[in-house]
């Protein structure tokens, strides 16, 4: 398990602010907000650029973008995702997250779990899975 190195620095700009100041500056940018009360489950937010592994899925057919390079394979996204955060799991430390897979899965990754009927029509072109791995994350 990889260590994270923790480099703190001072900002005058809140969450959003420093967001919306480094997120065009790179690709795949996420914004974990933590807009609940700081004594409870509030107390971080984090945001990330630039993953240095993107996996995509549709059906079987995964995409794993790693430096420029796209090598596609066939397989359960699932599994391959789950291959992913174990070799890039990190120690957190102090902190809920320091780095790791983040990203979405659509409904219809359900049907990887089980039988479901398929009846819905595919009216948008956007993968059933997107996970982006980052290794240099901003923790607020």
């Amino acid at each position: 398990m990889r260590k994270a190195k923790v480099i703190e620095f001072k900002s005058h700009l809140n969450s959003v602010e420093l967001f919306e100041s480094i997120k065009k500056n790179g690709s795949y940018p996420f914004f974990l907000d933590s807009g609940m009360d700081k004594e409870k489950l509030g107390r971080y937010s984090f945001m990330g650029i630039d993953p240095f592994l993107v996996i995509r899925s549709e059906g079987n057919k995964v995409s794993l973008e790693e430096k420029g390079t796209i090598k596609i394979v066939d397989g359960d996204p699932l599994d391959i995702l789950k291959e992913n955060l174990n070799l890039y799991k990190v120690e957190s430390g102090k902190f809920p997250f320091v780095g790791g897979g983040v990203g979405y899965f659509s409904y219809e990754i359900a049907h990887l779990l089980e039988k479901l009927p398929n009846t819905v029509k595919k009216d948008l072109d956007i993968p059933e899975m997107v996970m982006g791995f980052y290794d240099g994350i901003v923790i607020i």
